[in-house]
């Protein structure tokens, strides 16, 4: 028996439409597949059947190996739609209509708990 040691494809993609890279076949973020393995120290094993079923063992194994390879660049990548959603944020924040709507939210809680 001969195995074929083909190089095989990395199964992500660029998400253009919401500037997203995303498990191929997923609306699943690389993002959360590498916060799951580094930050929650789950197995590849637990992220595919518990966390993500959707995306299968064998892309989960491959994402973390494409993340392991490219850490520095996968790491940098998700810096930068960090601090990119802290800027959003800080922004909604900032807006008086978002005030006014929490305003809103938070009586209409006070009143929900007063009845």
């Amino acid at each position: 028996m001969t195995l074929e040691l083909a190089a095989e494809s990395v199964p992500l993609y660029w998400a253009e439409a919401h500037q997203v890279i995303r498990v191929l076949g997923t609306r699943v973020p690389i993002d959360a597949i590498v916060y799951l393995f580094n930050e929650e120290k789950k197995s590849a094993e637990e992220i595919a059947t518990v966390e993500y079923p959707s995306v299968g063992l064998e892309k989960v194994y491959a994402v973390i190996a494409y993340y392991l390879r490219h850490k520095a660049e996968v790491d940098a990548y998700i810096a930068d739609r960090e601090r990119a959603a802290a800027e959003l944020r800080r922004e909604i924040e900032a807006d008086p209509k978002h005030r006014a709507f929490m305003e809103r939210l938070a009586a209409d809680r006070a009143s929900e708990r007063a009845e």
